[in-house]
């Protein structure tokens, strides 16, 4: 259990930094400045306005917490319920899909801080 703890303290620090960053964005951006959103492997390539696309990651990081509290409740009782405990790598797999969206929420707005013609975005 300790593990599933660690688990929701470390993506709750996670998802926390995630809306402070796009909160941070939401005041320095002027309106309507542009921000990139990920649309899949060939990199940034949709440019969103702030209004829209500052929502759209800490949604998409509320869905992979969601996701990854339910594997983690399962494995969690599955290893109780056979004395083992498997959760230590699996709670380290499951928090690295959130480490990945933060760096690529910082990132992007770097980038439009930079678009915008701001530094420190």
């Amino acid at each position: 259990m300790p593990v599933a703890i660690g688990f929701a303290v470390v993506s709750g620090l996670l998802m926390f930094w995630m809306v402070a960053l796009a909160r941070r964005a939401w005041r320095t951006l002027p309106p309507g400045a542009p921000v990139p959103v990920h649309g899949g492997p060939a990199g940034w390539d949709k440019w969103r306005p702030k209004e829209s696309a500052l929502l759209v990651w800490p949604v998409i990081a509320g869905l992979i917490w969601l996701v990854n509290l339910g594997i983690m409740i399962y494995t969690v009782t599955a290893a109780h319920a056979r004395s083992a405990d498997g959760t230590s790598a699996m709670s380290a797999l499951l928090i690295l899909p959130m480490i990945i969206l933060l760096v690529s929420e910082h990132l992007a707005l770097k980038a439009a801080g930079r678009a915008a013609g701001e530094s420190g975005t």
